[in-house]
């Protein structure tokens, strides 16, 4: 496979005093046939150090027991808490 990514550097704001989880799918893209799920993670707040770049690799999860998922994708997280 040789991966196309379409969305880098990406900023999200969250309500202030809600400490969210994020999460992220990824997403096959198919031109001539439906897209395909990939699998996706989930990060909680918890695990990121405020105002510190966190790069990690992170295995991909299912979304039901059906799905048939495998691999890692690298993702890196600044949070700022306020």
């Amino acid at each position: 496979l040789n991966p196309k990514w379409l969305t880098k550097d990406k900023t999200f704001d969250f309500p202030s005093g809600e400490e969210l989880d994020f999460r992220v799918e990824v997403w096959d893209r198919d031109k001539l046939s439906k897209d395909d799920f990939m699998g996706y993670i989930q990060v909680s707040p918890h695990e990121l150090e405020d105002g510190k770049l966190t790069e990690s690799w992170y295995t991909l999860k299912p979304r039901t027991s059906r799905d048939k998922i495998s691999g890692e994708i690298r993702v890196s997280f600044t949070y700022h808490s306020e």
